[in-house]
């Protein structure tokens, strides 16, 4: 039994083994015959046969995985009834609004009901969430842009705000140019981003939801082909803060102007976008540097000192009379600066202040005492005793032998005939009855009347003459009306042979700003009769005479003559406030002559001065050749925006002025310091947005006493 027991499992191993011999032999067969036919080795299935797990696994890895959802803002303020459609990065399967009061939202655009705070959140298919806040605000009911007005130079690019009332909200904002061959947009939305394509105006206007707009006047100009700073030096106290400015010509723009500071340890940049607000931090010498969108650069070196302990005034007791002008001067201690140096005066129904700023210009109005006093940036102060008496009577001079004649123009000798060079020694006298005038230039539009009003004569009979009816007419009455634009004068006389003249500007084209034409300047430059005057104080004139040896030959033409001083000025003089007014002359018979000699003396000298320094010495220089040349008082067109007190000079021909400003054109040089005559010879009446006359002096000459 038990042999049998064992036989049978013998048997059955060995059929067990067969069978998975049998097995492998087949499968080899199979093998062999699908690398010979090249079947695919993939057994048939049947119709609801499920793929193994693997298979389902392979299949799913083949598919992309995708982010979880997130939107394109977490945080939106919104006016009310205003609609809006948030980004997502992959679709959103549903929305949801927690507070359907204040937002609500269907399909994924979002609509604001009432004021208040929501959170909108989106969902994907994979059940990610993505949030955002929702801060419903009132309608706006106006929109203002950060400006109204712009100027661009070509290829310069800006981005333009807008500025909503307090409480309000929009966040959809559309942007648009008028003129896209003028100002091409390169972002409409939120921001007006946008670049100057070519000259010309047009306007950016943003347009909100609700309808409300704002624009902004753009005028795009070339490019700045350069661009000068305010002050090339600079000499400041510690602590002491001061604004730089710059400029451009005037056919050329550019809204954005970046200012830095060389070395911010010794000068501080606190504002650094139209002007540059800076700060003395300690003792050294750094640059502050503008530039342009187009790399344009100026610098100012800017030198930084100890904070003054002390200032003195160039006189600490004066004694005036009722109408007499006087000028103080200071300076602070050595090793110290202070580019501040503000004056004020005790009492000014006594001693009137006519400049508070870097010297003190007054005017004796009435008898008293009163105290003239400088203060420096940090409050150091010293002051000047002003004793004023009754004005002197002062008795006629008949000894004149030289007179200014309205109706020519031109100095005269006795006889009527021209003053010739010859007679450059000759004393002139500008005689003390000669008419007053209340003002004695007047700017005025076409159309415009303006009555003369003479202060000077004891004769109820005058008599008017315009030189150039054609600019301006006057009546017998002394009206003057505005004929077309140009620049004349108004003559009048009294019975008694006393006379003046009045300046009248009529204003061309008030956008554009005329440069001289040289050719044309030279021109008129040349035809003056020229009558040479000194200024009769020796040294003045003998530095004069160096100057001109240097710089004048013979054989130049009326205009080459002018153009070498104005050069002059310009290549060897700098602009600082160290000389202002050196010397006093006291025996001027004529406070404006005495004014502009003084003015004169630290430029002819030491090269240095303020804008009154050059416009004098270059009347010096101009009536030592013999031209009709005054000084003349205004404003100034600032780059930062305003004016400023200026002085520039003004030449007379043939009844008619022509602006030279050295002082300004030293700081509009080319590139290579090349000179380019933009303020040699400007015809006023198309410059009045630049330059604003406010006072003219008309003294022809020179005088001291003997």
């Amino acid at each position: 039994m038990q042999l049998l027991k064992k036989t049978a499992m013998i048997f059955s191993v060995s059929l067990l083994l067969g069978i998975v011999f049998l097995c492998f032999i087949s499968q080899k067969t199979d093998v062999a015959m699908i690398e010979k036919t090249g079947d695919t080795a993939i057994a048939p299935r049947t119709e609801n046969e499920e793929l193994p797990y693997e298979n389902n696994h392979e299949s799913s890895a083949a598919v992309p995985k995708t982010e979880p959802i997130q939107m394109d803002k977490k945080e939106i303020s919104l006016g009310m009834g205003e609609t809006y459609t948030p980004k997502t990065n992959v679709k959103a399967d549903k929305w949801i609004s927690d507070n359907e009061k204040t937002v609500k939202i269907k399909d994924g655009k979002i609509t604001a009901k009432s004021e208040g705070t929501a959170y909108v959140t989106a969902i994907d298919s994979q059940g990610n969430k993505a949030k955002c806040k929702i801060t419903v605000k009132k309608a706006p009911e106006s929109v203002s842009l950060e400006k109204y007005t712009l100027t661009l130079g070509i290829g310069e690019n800006y981005c333009l705000g807008a500025v909503l009332p307090e409480n309000t909200a929009s966040a959809n904002r559309t942007f648009r140019s008028s003129d896209n061959s003028i100002i091409k947009m390169t972002d409409t939305n939120w921001e007006g981003s946008f670049q100057a394509i070519k000259t010309g105006t047009a306007y950016v206007t943003v347009r909100l939801y609700n309808g409300k707009e704002a624009s902004c006047e753009i005028t795009v100009k070339k490019a700045p082909s350069k661009i000068m700073i305010s002050k090339p030096t600079l000499s400041l106290g510690i602590g002491e803060t001061y604004k730089l400015s710059c400029g451009m010509p005037s056919d050329t723009g550019a809204a954005v102007r970046t200012f830095r500071s060389s070395d911010n340890n010794i000068i501080k940049m606190i504002k650094t976008d139209w002007t540059a607000e800076i700060k003395a931090v300690k003792e050294g010498t750094a640059w502050v540097t503008v530039r342009t969108y187009n790399g344009k650069e100026a610098s100012c070196k800017i030198t930084v000192k100890k904070a003054p302990e002390s200032v003195i005034l160039s006189q600490d007791d004066i004694e005036l009379s009722v109408g007499q002008k006087y000028t103080l001067t200071s300076k602070v201690n050595d090793g110290a600066a202070s580019s501040q140096l503000l004056y004020s005066c005790s009492d000014e129904s006594i001693v009137k202040i006519k400049k508070t700023q870097w010297a003190g210009e007054f005017e004796a109005v009435s008898p008293g005492e009163a105290w003239i006093t400088v203060t420096t940036y940090n409050g150091i102060e010293s002051s000047c005793k002003v004793t004023v008496k009754e004005k002197k009577q002062q008795s006629n001079n008949n000894n004149q032998n030289i007179s200014f004649s309205t109706d020519t123009g031109h100095v005269t000798a006795p006889d009527g005939t021209p003053w010739t060079p010859e007679s450059e020694n000759t004393i002139v006298y500008i005689d003390e009855n000669m008419l007053r005038l209340t003002n004695n230039a007047a700017v005025l539009e076409v159309g415009e009347n303006y009555e003369i009003e003479v202060n000077g004569t004891q004769s109820d009979v005058l008599t008017y003459t315009s030189a150039d009816p054609d600019v301006a007419v006057v009546d017998e009455n002394g009206i003057v009306t505005a004929v077309d634009a140009g620049n004349t004068n108004i003559i009048m006389k009294d019975e008694n042979g006393n006379s003046n003249k009045l300046v009248i500007i009529v204003l061309g084209d008030k956008e554009s700003n005329i440069y001289p034409d040289m050719e044309n300047i030279s021109e008129l430059l040349n035809s003056v009769q020229l009558s040479p005057v000194k200024t009769n104080y020796e040294e003045i004139d003998n530095m004069v005479d160096t100057i001109f040896a240097e710089i004048i030959r013979e054989d130049m033409t009326n205009a080459e003559k002018a153009q070498a001083c104005y050069d002059y000025l310009v290549e060897n003089c700098n602009y600082e406030y160290g000389g202002y007014k050196a010397i006093t002359i006291d025996d001027y018979l004529n406070d404006e002559d005495e004014e502009i000699a003084e003015f004169s003396y630290c430029i002819l000298k030491n090269k240095i001065g303020t804008c009154e320094n050059f416009s004098a010495a270059f009347v010096v220089m101009m009536r030592r050749i013999g031209f009709e040349a005054n000084v003349v008082y205004g404003q100034v067109a600032m780059s930062a925006g305003g004016y400023d007190g200026h002085y520039w000079t003004d030449i007379e021909i043939n009844n008619k002025h022509y602006l030279f400003d050295p002082q300004v054109e030293r700081n509009c040089l080319g590139e290579d310091n090349e000179i380019l005559h933009y303020f040699f010879g400007m015809p006023p009446q198309y410059n009045y947005n630049m330059y604003q006359y406010l006072y003219m002096t008309h003294v022809h000459g020179f005088k001291r006493s003997e």
